[in-house]
């Protein structure tokens, strides 16, 4: 083997080492966040001002408007509250019970004003009970997928 030639072999393994270790240090980053991630319950920091004001039971306050809108009676905030408390009480969350009372609520009036009773009835708002939960994400989603208000004839 020439001298060129060991010159071409060791300058190809060392970059083929540099470009594992570049590679490693990447991979190592993502699983490291992943795994903060997973630890943490995937919490996540909410910059939705409309899911922000929903979950903490100030959006049903805000709507002014001479228009009458649908609105839910205390039986019903008692018993969406109730369940949602059900979910997230105790060892884990039960996350389709969870999903299912978001997803049940017609809009963001409805939900917001869950979230004013649960206030009032645990002394939390929902926002905080949800983000060491995991699910906040998908709440948050389902939350934009309702309209903000549903008006009444």
């Amino acid at each position: 083997m020439t001298k060129q030639n060991k010159i071409y072999l060791f300058s190809s393994l060392v970059f083929v080492g540099g470009t594992y270790l570049v590679y490693r240090s990447l991979k190592r980053k993502q699983v490291y966040n992943l795994l903060i991630d997973r630890i943490a319950g995937g919490s996540v920091t909410i910059s939705n001002k409309t899911a922000v004001a929903v979950l903490t039971g100030q959006h049903h306050q805000n709507i002014n408007s001479s228009k009458p809108f649908a609105q839910l009676t205390e039986a019903k905030k008692r018993q969406f509250a109730d369940a949602i408390f059900e979910a997230v009480d105790g060892g884990g969350t039960d996350e389709s019970a969870l999903k299912a009372e978001f997803q049940s609520m017609r809009d963001k009036v409805a939900i917001s004003q869950v979230a004013s009773y649960y206030k009032a009835k645990h002394n939390e708002t929902l926002l905080d009970r949800l983000e060491g939960e995991g699910e906040l994400n998908t709440i948050i989603s389902i939350i934009n997928s309702k309209p903000d208000v549903r008006w009444l004839n």
